[in-house]
């Protein structure tokens, strides 16, 4: 059973995912897997270097990794860019998860994603990670180092909080302690056991 792990940027994606891998379950993360298909050495760095050199002349850092910040600066102000960029990604990005996802062997596997509703990416239940706006921007700027404006920039392509909420099986409410998000992460992880 694939289960959907969703939230807005600073929701705690990351935080939960590590919850239920306490309990035995493994996880793939499409934030790490688009990473992975844009490092060295890999077609996707080439083609899109080939292609944003003339306009963003720091496409790539010294040591030859994508400049994910200047990228992302880039394509948000270019939406017809950003349709090329997701071409491009979308088919490989599928492609390596589908193939981290059928090496699993917990009872049942996590797919994070912050746009998993907003791609209709298929799973057989999901969980959204749910916290206000301003928790949102406030995690956001001190993990990646992004102006508030940035981050609400971000937080504008995605799904609002409530129709994230309205679309997901279960509801995780990360705005409290972190036991208090442990005690919802067993709650679900029994009730998705019981399903199996």
């Amino acid at each position: 059973m694939i289960v959907g792990l969703t939230g807005g940027i600073g929701s705690g994606k990351s935080t939960v995912a590590g919850l239920f891998s306490k309990l035995g379950i493994e996880w793939v993360d499409l934030d790490i897997v688009a990473r992975q298909v844009v490092e060295r050495g890999e077609p996707a760095l080439t083609a899109i270097t080939q292609r944003f050199s003339a306009t963003i002349p720091s496409i790539q850092n010294a040591n030859g990794e994508l400049n994910r910040t200047a990228l992302r600066h880039y394509i948000f102000q270019h939406p017809d860019e950003k349709a090329w960029l997701e071409t491009l990604l979308h088919p490989l990005i599928q492609k390596r998860s589908q193939m981290l996802l059928s090496k699993t062997q917990s009872p049942y596997v996590l797919l994070i994603s912050p746009l998993l509703f907003e791609k209709n990416t298929p799973t057989d239940k999901s969980i959204s990670i749910d916290v206000d706006k301003a928790t949102q921007i406030s995690r956001a700027t001190s993990r990646d180092g992004n102006t508030p404006e940035q981050i609400k920039r971000i937080m504008a392509t995605q799904l609002s909080r409530q129709e994230r909420n309205q679309r997901a099986d279960y509801i995780i409410d990360n705005s409290h302690s972190l036991s208090d998000t442990e005690r919802q992460v067993y709650a679900i992880h029994q009730m998705l056991i019981s399903l199996l």
